[in-house]
């Protein structure tokens, strides 16, 4: 019996002796991780509304849209997620977009680049045409975003507008925020003619993350 009981102890001891050295993963998943989760069912819900130059808002009722993770596209070598989205300000209200996340850059297939998590000094885009002119930048809110699907610490990609033809105002911002493990939170938007007077906002009210 006790030659037996050594014999177990032994047994133990060299299993145990040589167990390999576990590495603890994140458990940070690509989901909660990511500015833009994009998994395939994932939607997102926004709400227009209206704020004056005194900075009175309105609820824009009937101006919902929804943005839609739909499938993977590939382009090229590369696999893009194609989104369907509606956007209420646009003419053509109906939108198709290819996005990929490109080492925490979102980019579309032109290598067109619409945010970074990492990069908040270069230029990462230019619209320039005989209009106006918009150079984006990636800059970091001080205060939190509030909808009324929650307060979000966000990551603004930010688009500043230089006019080339007479207008009222010489430049203006255009934000789109992101929140880590949520998504686009809040975007606006302007008519060029009138920016001083009025900005239209986008906001979430809701979202559905796969």
């Amino acid at each position: 019996m006790k030659f037996k009981l050594f014999t177990i102890s032994v047994f133990l001891i060299f299993i145990f002796s040589c167990k390999k050295e576990i590495v603890v993963q994140s458990c940070e998943s690509p989901i909660t991780g990511s500015y833009f989760p994009m998994e395939i069912g994932s939607y997102w819900i926004y709400q227009w509304y209206e704020i004056d130059s005194s900075g009175t808002e309105e609820l824009m009722n009937g101006k919902i849209d929804t943005v839609t993770i739909v499938k993977d596209t590939l382009i090229g070598t590369s696999i893009y997620k194609k989104i369907q989205e509606k956007n209420s300000f646009l003419a053509n209200s109906n939108v198709i977009k290819y996005r990929r996340d490109s080492l925490g850059f979102l980019i579309d297939p032109n290598d067109n680049i619409y945010f970074s998590s990492s990069n908040f000094t270069d230029t990462l885009k230019i619209i320039n045409n005989n209009n106006f002119k918009i150079i984006y930048k990636m800059e970091v809110p001080t205060t939190p975003i509030e909808t009324t699907a929650g307060i979000f610490d966000c990551l603004n990609f930010q688009g500043e507008m230089t006019p080339f033809l007479p207008v009222d105002w010489s430049t203006q911002l255009i934000n789109t925020y992101y929140s880590k493990g949520v998504g686009k939170v809040q975007e606006n938007t302007f008519y060029f003619s009138s920016a001083n007077t009025g900005q239209f906002h986008r906001r979430l009210i809701e979202y559905h993350l796969e």
